[in-house]
């Protein structure tokens, strides 16, 4: 990879490694370039994404808070609070929290995990490249700090009115926002993707 292109402004820069912490910006534009790192390794970013899967797993199958008043108690979860707002006629409020919380961060999840596999095998693995330019595509849509912040706020209001607890799902969820941040910054898709060029070269 000789050249890059800026995302905001298409203007080509000569390619260059830059070390972690490090950012290179474009000249005509001020926007961050996609630039490998000099030392990058995907085994780390790796299991930070699997991790991430599994935490997300756990946060919309658990509940997310347990409300209880005059005897009588309940639990929700994400898909439970997406299928309620449905019902009660509010859809589009229903539709952004599957998208957001359910099936943007399980898309990218799944394929920030194949990129990752695909970066440590030897040889070039198909589709590995496409996996990447998605995964970036996906990536603004995966936002479990929304529902996180949704959430807490939900608690604090319930908790003045009955007795409320906040549930696995909650502290999973917390997880899952930190765990897809350190994932996505460890795994690093521009040095992916040099990684998945330069193997198609060698082939």
């Amino acid at each position: 990879m000789q050249h890059v292109a800026c995302p905001h402004c298409d203007a080509l820069h000569a390619a260059a490694c830059v070390g972690r912490g490090e950012e290179a910006l474009c000249v005509r534009c001020g926007s961050a370039l996609p630039l490998p790192r000099r030392a990058h390794s995907a085994q780390h970013g790796l299991a930070l994404t699997a991790t991430a899967l599994i935490a997300f797993a756990v946060s919309i199958s658990m509940p997310l808070m347990r409300m209880s008043e005059l005897g009588r108690a309940t639990s929700t979860t994400i898909p439970m609070s997406a299928g309620i707002m449905w019902f009660e006629g509010d859809h589009a409020s229903a539709a952004v929290i599957a998208l957001c919380t359910i099936l943007a961060p399980a898309v990218y999840l799944a394929l920030l995990l194949f990129v990752g596999i695909g970066a440590l095998r030897a040889s070039g693995m198909p589709g590995v490249g496409a996996a990447a330019r998605w995964a970036n595509m996906v990536a603004p849509w995966a936002m479990p700090e929304v529902m996180l912040l949704a959430t807490l706020v939900t608690f604090v209001k319930v908790a003045q009115l009955a007795q409320a607890s906040p549930g696995a799902g909650m502290y999973a969820t917390a997880g899952v926002w930190g765990l897809m941040a350190a994932a996505r910054d460890a795994l690093h898709l521009p040095s992916v993707w040099s990684r998945i060029v330069a193997k198609g070269a060698a082939a």
